[in-house]
């Protein structure tokens, strides 16, 4: 796969953004570190529409692992919004992952 020049030059730089808060730390300033992934322990909570929809998931058996590419049906929407753009791609080309750095990861490697 060849890797798109707009993502070869792709740093993650969070990674600067938390070495400076972990300065502003040891001044006595109050960090929330929004980056970890965990927003709950903050006080930030899904709405109760998200909520539901887990719940609905569980009792309709839906909880399990999708396939490692994705689900058909969202990489189809994705692929459909991106040709409303002006793209021209199918779900075969679109490939979901857990976040921004696993999936340059992947594109990278």
């Amino acid at each position: 796969m060849k890797v798109s020049k707009k993502v070869s030059g792709v740093e993650y730089a969070i990674r600067d953004i938390v070495s400076s808060a972990k300065d502003l730390e040891k001044q006595g300033k109050t960090i929330d570190y929004l980056n970890i992934g965990d927003p709950a322990q903050y006080g930030f909570h899904p709405p109760e529409n998200v909520k539901q929809a887990y719940i609905d998931a569980i009792k309709k058996d839906q909880n399990y692992y999708s396939a490692s590419e994705g689900i058909q049906e969202l990489r189809s929407a994705i692929a459909e919004k991106e040709n409303s753009k002006g793209l021209s791609i199918g779900a075969d080309d679109v490939l979901i992952t857990n976040g921004v750095s696993e999936g340059l990861d992947m594109v990278m490697s």
